[in-house]
């Protein structure tokens, strides 16, 4: 097998797949976080640093982004709010 032909394979088997080389080296997948001071606030994004998550500007290809969310929690009603919210999200 030539020299050619075993890049050409390897290049085939790689993860980064249809990535360009200017994104080749961003992460896969990427978490970002938010958090609500109480059931009725408005999320709000804590610092990141880093990748951002938007898409490459060269080939288009953007990682996995997943939001997770901290809401604070002070007394028993929020609790009920929040578990009827989550139940008419999964309702609807």
């Amino acid at each position: 097998m030539s020299f050619r032909s075993r890049v050409s394979r390897l290049e085939r088997e790689q993860p980064d797949r249809g990535r360009c080389r200017v994104c080749r080296d961003r992460p896969a997948h990427l978490m970002k976080h938010f958090r609500q001071d109480s059931p009725d606030a408005v999320p709000v994004p804590r610092p990141r640093i880093g990748d951002d998550g938007k898409p490459c500007t060269a080939c288009g290809w953007a990682p996995v982004v997943t939001n997770i969310t901290e809401v604070l929690v002070h007394s028993r009603e929020d609790v009920a709010r929040v578990s009827e919210r989550e139940e008419e999200g999964i309702a609807s």
